[in-house]
């Protein structure tokens, strides 16, 4: 009765394996992690399942992550998605790390030290959360906005590599043209100097 009960794994929750940890037959201790498990089961997910709704945890070189600032705007691709098909997710940026990650925290969100090592590569980044904009609560769109109106449905998975774009500033066609102009007609409506 004990080798049964010893040798009887059994999870509180379902959801799709992503990873074996382990090799049958491998003799395991009390708490050995043996798989990892995408809780969410690759249902629908986000606000209309109910469910906490996917963020994008994105690294950047400090260098680049001064100028990153919570409430900008952001552009996501998954690798999973065909740009020129379903656009690009729209979001905010949530949280913008004081300090740089360091390789454990790095591992913690994604569990693969190869990704971690090739990230950490350029030196320690900073750590960015992006919130995704949700779309009108209609049955015929997804769960999240996209840049293309009539996104072909795409299923969004936790652990799916991104390409992520922030809006760091926005400025007018005609700055790009003459950029003293923007000296003279501020964009917010400010005085001249």
């Amino acid at each position: 009765e004990r080798m049964d009960t010893a040798s009887t794994i059994e999870t509180l929750s379902g959801g799709r394996v992503l990873e074996l940890l382990r090799s049958p037959g491998q003799l395991l201790r009390e708490g050995d992690a043996i798989l990892r498990v995408d809780a969410s089961d690759g249902a629908a997910e986000g606000p209309a399942s109910g469910r906490e709704p996917l963020r994008v945890h994105a690294f950047v070189h400090p260098g680049k992550g001064r100028s990153i600032r919570e409430g900008m705007d952001a552009y996501i691709l998954p690798s999973t998605v065909r740009r020129d098909e379903s656009g690009l997710l729209i979001g905010r940026v949530a949280k913008v790390s004081r300090f740089p990650v360091s390789p454990e925290g790095m591992q913690s969100v994604l569990g693969n030290a190869e990704l971690v090592r090739e990230i950490m590569n350029g030196g320690a980044p900073l750590g960015i959360t992006i919130e995704l904009a949700e779309a009108d609560s209609t049955a015929n769109e997804p769960a999240y906005r996209w840049t293309v109106r009539n996104a072909p449905q795409t299923a969004l998975r936790n652990g799916a590599l991104c390409e992520v774009s922030l809006v760091v500033r926005r400025r007018r066609p005609i700055e790009l043209v003459l950029p003293f102009l923007g000296a003279l007609f501020p964009a917010d409506g400010g005085s001249r100097p």
